[in-house]
């Protein structure tokens, strides 16, 4: 996969459910039964209306018998329209519910899979948005709304098929009538919607990630009186958001006056079977199945268009979700991992006339460098130097702008994603732990652990000589860490992360200043812990201070970007 696009705050929309259309692939089966079901609960609700208008000719002709066998056929069609009408709902939400879950797992397993860079050049709230609230949005949608426009669409139709039958004159005027009123009014919506909607979503987006980053910073801003600051930013952040909800609201006020239309149509509809009666071409009980089936359908369209809204929001929603899932669209260049190179190698790790930019600049230029299995380099230079930049390059997270890195002589681009994993792993300077145990967290490892995997995680510690540490937690491997790690220390999440690595036995390690915030006990523990992994394997170690550097069998220095001879 490559380093991916940047997402847009107003994606296109035009596609959307076309290129949406794949989620459906594997319902179609229960698509298909869905839409027979919810035709046979609309026949059966529109044959209520043709009835009506056969009991009141029966009525009128005194006919007793004709009323109750229509009576009894209507009392079939009342059963057969709720259960059909049951059934269909549940359906189109099961479908609905279904290609949401799979839409939701694909952009999950995306963002999951996504180069670094991609990651990091967006703002995690805005990404969580996308993944959570985007989505519960549309799964809203096809839980209250898609079954209503499904069930509205097929009554309009089924109407004015039967209402045809009757007369196709008085169908086309009424038709034509009702086109007309809602053209109007539905085009000044649409000219309005778009950006409308957009707006709301970018602007709801805008506060999601705001307050995304002010929750883990809250005690720094505590601590700098800065809460004050904050919220005023907020604050300009939610204004802007009522604006667009109260655009949104001007461009929805439009869809409310089809109302008054419709009482407008139902008079002239009125006056229209009125004077049909009167000239005979048109029954008592055929003006009855007009008024009512056309009040009805009117209604209907009343509601398919006050759900335009709706309709309008989910696809922006929509839109915005597949914008992440293309934008993480796997690269068709990435290794097959079923054919990448298994096994472990030697460890060789080799970087040649590596060059790296952010944005315009250099932040790396020509960087040689050769480690070999057991050796330990320290990798030093002043802030801004490109440390972090080459480990993470080293470590297969960033794909070079120019140059390659070779682990045993194959580019790390040409290893699968979980082999990469499996052979190199690197270690940053603050280590991020999941809420759980430790045990929970030393897990989180591509590696089968077995059917013992405390007895793993224990070979594990004990490799790096940390059972003593391990044993001291309050219970062991079921130690609670918290959310994020809060209830341990910083040394004591990279201890974790060393034991994690050890579980992996990678043929490589790469450590960001795995010892710049921890107090020299544990530091003392990680560098025994980096002396004995150094054993077997390429250890690269990103470090600040003297005593971590002198532990080097050599150190690698960068000034500038660029390796200094």
């Amino acid at each position: 996969m490559g380093e991916g696009r940047r997402l847009s705050d107003r994606p296109d929309e035009t596609s959307a459910l076309a290129r949406s259309a794949r989620y459906l692939r594997g319902h179609r089966t229960m698509l298909a039964v869905s839409t027979v079901v919810n035709v046979a609960a609309a026949g059966a609700r529109v044959g209520g209306f043709a009835l009506a208008g056969v009991v009141t000719d029966a009525i009128l002709a005194g006919d007793r018998a004709r009323v109750w066998e229509a009576a009894a056929v209507l009392t079939v069609l009342v059963v057969v329209s709720f259960a059909a009408t049951w059934c269909g709902t549940y359906l189109v939400v099961r479908v609905g519910e279904a290609v949401v879950r799979d839409l939701r797992e694909d952009a999950y397993r995306r963002v999951a899979a996504a180069p670094l860079r991609f990651l990091e050049n967006h703002r995690s709230g805005d990404l969580v948005r996308r993944l959570t609230g985007e989505i519960a949005a549309l799964s809203q949608f096809v839980g209250a709304t898609l079954p209503a426009l499904v069930n509205s669409s097929l009554m309009v139709l089924l109407t004015v098929v039967l209402l045809a039958g009757y007369s196709w004159l008085l169908t086309l005027v009424l038709v034509v009538l009702a086109a007309l009123g809602a053209a109007l009014l539905v085009r000044q919506f649409l000219a309005r919607a778009p950006s409308a909607f957009t707006a709301v979503a970018a602007a709801e987006a805008q506060v999601s990630a705001r307050f995304s980053e002010t929750l883990p910073a809250r005690e720094q801003l505590m601590v700098l009186g800065a809460q004050g600051r904050r919220l005023e930013t907020f604050a300009t952040d939610n204004d802007r958001l009522l604006r667009a909800r109260v655009e949104q609201l001007r461009a929805h006020l439009w869809l409310v006056a089809l109302g008054p239309v419709g009482g407008l149509l139902v008079v002239v509809l009125i006056a229209l079977a009125a004077g049909g009666t009167a000239a005979g071409w048109l029954s008592v009980g055929g003006a009855v199945v007009f008024l009512l089936a056309a009040r009805n359908a009117f209604g209907d369209v009343q509601e398919l268009v006050a759900h335009l809204g709706d309709l309008r929001a989910a696809r922006t929603h929509l839109a915005r979700v597949l914008d992440l899932v293309e934008a993480t669209e796997p690269d068709p260049l990435c290794p097959d991992e079923s054919r990448a190179p298994g096994g472990r190698g030697h460890g060789v790790l080799e970087a040649r006339k590596i060059g790296y930019a952010y944005g315009g600049r250099d932040a790396l230029t020509d960087v040689d460098l050769e480690i070999h299995p057991g050796e330990r380099v320290a990798l030093v230079g002043r802030t801004g130097s490109g440390k972090t930049t080459l480990g993470k390059i080293l470590a297969g997270l960033y794909q070079p702008d120019v140059g390659t890195v070779l682990l045993d002589d194959a580019p790390l681009s040409s290893l699968g994603p979980d082999t990469l994993r499996s052979r190199v792993v690197l270690i940053p300077q603050e280590v991020v732990l999941v809420s759980g145990t430790v045990a929970d967290n030393l897990a989180m490892v591509p590696t089968d652990l077995g059917a013992d995997p405390y007895g793993r995680m224990h070979a594990a510690a004990t490799s790096l000589g940390l059972a003593s540490w391990l044993g001291a937690l309050s219970d062991g491997l079921d130690t609670p860490v918290g959310d994020h790690g809060r209830l341990v220390s910083a040394g004591e999440r990279q201890l974790i992360a060393l034991v994690r690595a050890a579980l992996v036995d990678p043929e490589v390690l790469v450590l960001d200043e795995a010892t710049a915030d921890v107090d020299p006990v544990t530091a003392a523990r990680v560098e025994d812990a980096l002396a004995r992994a150094a054993r077997t394997r390429s250890v690269i170690v990103i470090a600040h201070r003297p005593d971590t550097v002198r532990r080097a069998d050599r150190r690698i220095e960068l000034v500038a970007g660029r390796v200094s001879t």
